[in-house]
C-alpha cells in the first residue's frame, strides 16, 4: 500500500537501494512526479515463468477518475505482449484444450476461484496479434469472452485477418447482458459461465451474423451483401472462405 502523499513508495524503494532513475525506467513514478500507484489495491502482473514484471493498481475511491491504471511499457514489460495469469492457466488450457481472455483482473480471479484456471486477461489494452500468439502456444482453441457492447470487443473484431492468421481457433463467446464474468459466476457458478464459452462461434462467423441479423427476414440488400463479402475477403485461406461463404448464401 503507498499512502496518498505521493513520494513514500519512492521514499521507501529509495531506502532499498534503488536510483530514481531505476524507479522511473520501472514505472513505478508517473509524468508528475508522484507515486503511480498511491492509494489502490494492487495485482502483480507476471510474465509466463511467473516473474513479476508489472502492476495493475484499482482505485479505493469511487471518485477518482481513472478506476484501474496499469504499469507503462517498461524494459521487461510489455501491455501487449503479456496476459495476465498466464502462468497461472498455461497448463488448465493445455488440459482443457481452450484458453479463455476476458477484460478484468477481477473477472480472472473469480473465474480461477470458480475452478476455471484456464481464464486469462489482457491488460488495459486492446487484442493483439502477438497476444494471441503467445496464447496459442498452449491450447488451439482461444475463446474471448467479453460483453457486446464492450470497447475492446469492438476494436478486436476491426481484424478479423489477425484471428484467421492465428495458430489456434479464434473464438467468441458474447456474455449475458449486464453480466460480465465476475458477475457470471458469482451469480450462477462455473456451469453458467462454461455454457457461455460452449457457444461462441468464429470471430468471423459473430461478424458475418452482426451483418446478416440486420436483415431480420427482409430481402438483403447490396450494402449488407457488400458489408459481408468485406467480410469474407479479409479469410485468407481459400477453401476456409468457400466454407465461409456457403453458409452466407444459406442465410441469405
Amino acid at each position: 500500500y503507498a499512502p496518498p502523499d505521493g513520494q513514500s513508495l519512492q521514499r521507501y524503494l529509495a531506502s532499498r537501494g534503488l536510483t530514481r532513475d531505476l524507479i522511473a525506467k520501472a514505472g513505478l513514478v508517473n509524468a508528475a512526479g508522484r507515486d503511480m500507484f498511491s492509494e489502490r489495491v494492487i495485482f502483480a502482473v507476471r510474465d509466463v515463468t511467473g516473474r513479476v514484471v508489472g502492476f495493475g493498481g484499482r482505485a479505493l475511491h469511487e471518485d477518482e477518475p481513472a478506476k484501474y491504471i496499469n504499469s507503462p511499457d517498461t524494459p521487461v514489460f510489455r501491455k501487449g505482449e503479456t496476459l495476465y495469469a498466464l502462468h497461472l492457466a498455461r497448463a488448465a488450457a493445455a488440459e482443457a484444450g481452450r484458453l479463455v481472455i476476458v477484460e478484468g483482473y477481477t473477472d480472472v480471479i473469480a473465474a480461477h476461484k470458480a475452478g476455471m484456471e484456464y481464464v486469462v486477461a489482457c491488460l488495459g489494452t486492446a487484442l493483439t496479434a502477438d497476444h494471441l500468439r503467445l496464447a496459442s502456444r498452449y491450447t488451439d482453441e482461444i475463446v474471448l469472452a467479453y460483453d457486446a457492447d464492450t470497447a475492446g470487443l469492438k476494436a478486436a473484431l476491426r481484424d478479423v485477418g489477425m484471428f484467421e492468421a492465428c495458430a489456434a481457433e479464434v473464438k467468441i463467446a458474447l456474455l449475458p447482458e449486464g453480466h460480465d464474468p465476475d458477475t457470471l459466476v458469482r451469480a450462477g457458478g462455473a456451469k453458467a459461465f462454461e455454457e457461455v464459452l460452449d457457444g461462441a462461434c468464429s470471430a468471423v462467423e459473430f461478424r458475418l451474423q452482426q451483418v446478416l441479423g440486420e436483415l431480420d427476414g427482409a430481402e438483403p440488400t447490396p450494402a449488407l451483401m457488400a458489408a459481408a463479402a468485406q467480410i469474407l475477403s479479409e479469410v485468407p485461406d481459400s477453401a476456409r472462405r468457400a466454407e465461409f461463404l456457403d453458409r452466407v448464401a444459406d442465410w441469405f
